[in-house]
């Protein structure tokens, strides 16, 4: 909940580290420096001797080894939006390895030949591919290569992972969220503890890796929270990061706001994982929209979900409307670009079969309605310009729906499991694994073109835009 609503559940100051360009530098060959190693195990242990403060469940205090005060920096530049860049993508093939693609290429760039990419995460201005490579899901590899195949490079090899800190009992530090910096040419990464058992754990730092230098720091640490998730503003000056209990704001040097700006109950998912918010933020940074599911998402009758908005400095946050939203472990609702609306899946009918309803809201809940109903088990994905949505029926196929307006048929996206809008009348989706996986570029009502086809099925086609 909000101001009123919310607020305090997340009162204890976290720790966190902040190094200058100098310090955490990773060495040629991939492996983090001595220095970076030995602060960064020392945060993990100053983290587990501060002990849990009475009546907190789910923060510890830490006693930080400098003051936590912002770093004199000059203005960030501008960043440039990549819509002012072409239009660029990277993917994985089923065949494991990495392509790149522009409007002004014939057929896709070989990045690799072998065979063992897991992600190919395409920068801004699209200039570089970030590629992070396993056979064994333990021993991982990241790299940076040029869009047209040249200067590939090893940021951080299968060594450089395995002395970042851990649990005593872990098998392994591996990749798991990694995206670009807005504006910069770094990488923001943080890891997944692997175990031999299940289990399914963050670490504790969000790293900055520099493509040009190697040079890596942690930028912030979050001590106890076993599962996070980062978004960077637009302008890469703001990061929120939501826990399973809650959500703050931290800035680019790494100081978290002294107030939380979210807060909710641990929702119960029935598996190993913890659910935590995904917000989406306003085109100037500025706002943030969460949706939060109930506390127990399973219980029949279905409890409501909440939507929120809340300012980017923390200053201020309301709840707009409760509802009925089924629980996804992704994503609850689909929230329009610009925070005006939102679509979401409610059950039709008895859940054993299969039927689900979509929703249109204004964001303040105003103007609901049942748009379609049938097999549609996620979300749907809005236009950049807010006024349509891609939408997928298992048993009718590929729609482009609109307010107000009937949906329109887009049998050659049929297949499609994954897509993206590239502006207001173009996406991009992969197709598969029915006649071997495609990547294709498609508009409402216009032809359909071909980005990439794989002969077999294989392993699923992932790709990234730079939009």
């Amino acid at each position: 909940m909000l101001n009123k609503r919310l607020l305090p559940l997340l009162g204890v100051m976290l720790f966190f580290v902040v190094a200058g360009s100098g310090c955490g530098l990773a060495t040629p060959d991939g492996v983090p420096s001595e220095y970076f190693i030995e602060t960064s195990v020392a945060a993990t242990v100053n983290a587990a001797q501060g002990g849990i403060p009475e009546g907190s469940a789910t923060t510890m205090p830490v006693t930080p080894t400098q003051e936590a005060t912002a770093l004199p920096t000059e203005a960030p530049a501008p960043v440039t939006p990549p819509a002012a860049f072409p239009l660029s993508v990277a993917f994985v093939a089923p065949d494991k390895n990495a392509y790149f693609w522009k409007e002004s290429l014939s057929t896709p760039i070989t990045l690799t030949t072998s065979g063992d990419v897991e992600q190919a995460i395409v920068s801004p201005d699209g200039s570089q591919v970030a590629l992070t490579r396993s056979t064994d899901w333990v021993s991982y590899t990241l790299e940076v290569i040029n869009a047209d195949g040249s200067n590939l490079r090893t940021l951080i090899n299968p060594s450089g992972f395995d002395v970042l800190p851990r649990p005593a009992d872990a098998v392994a530090s591996v990749p798991n969220q990694l995206s670009w910096v807005p504006g910069t040419r770094s990488l923001a990464m943080t890891t997944r503890v692997t175990y031999d058992g299940p289990g399914y754990q963050t670490g504790e730092s969000l790293y900055l890796i520099d493509t040009d230098t190697s040079a890596m720091r942690a930028l912030f640490n979050v001590g106890t929270q076993w599962s996070w998730h980062y978004s960077f503003s637009p302008d890469g000056k703001k990061i929120a990061v939501s826990y399973p209990e809650g959500m703050d704001i931290f800035d680019s040097t790494g100081i978290k706001l002294d107030r939380p700006v979210l807060a909710y109950p641990f929702v119960k998912t029935a598996s190993e994982y913890a659910w935590v918010a995904s917000p989406a933020w306003s085109a100037d940074s500025s706002t943030l929209v969460a949706v939060v599911p109930p506390q127990d998402p399973w219980t029949i009758p279905y409890a409501d979900s909440s939507v929120y908005r809340i300012s980017s400095d923390g200053l201020s946050g309301e709840l707009m409307f409760d509802t009925q939203m089924t629980y996804w472990p992704s994503e609850i609702a689909a929230i329009a670009p610009d925070l005006s609306k939102l679509a979401f899946l409610v059950h039709d009918g008895a859940p054993a079969d299969g039927n689900f309803t979509l929703r249109l809201a204004n964001i303040d809940g105003s103007g609901l309605i049942d748009y379609a109903t049938g097999k549609i088990y996620s979300v749907p994905e809005w236009s950049k310009d807010n006024t349509r949505f891609f939408y997928r029926d298992d048993a009718t196929g590929a729609w482009i729906g609109q307010p107000g307006s009937a949906p329109l048929s887009i049998p050659d996206f049929n297949n499609v499991r994954d897509l993206t809008w590239i502006n207001a009348d173009s996406y991009i989706g992969a197709s598969g694994p029915e006649g071997g996986w495609k990547l294709l570029l498609g508009t409402p009502g216009g032809s359909t073109g071909v980005i990439y086809a794989s002969p077999a099925d294989g392993e699923r086609l992932h790709f990234t835009v730079n939009r």
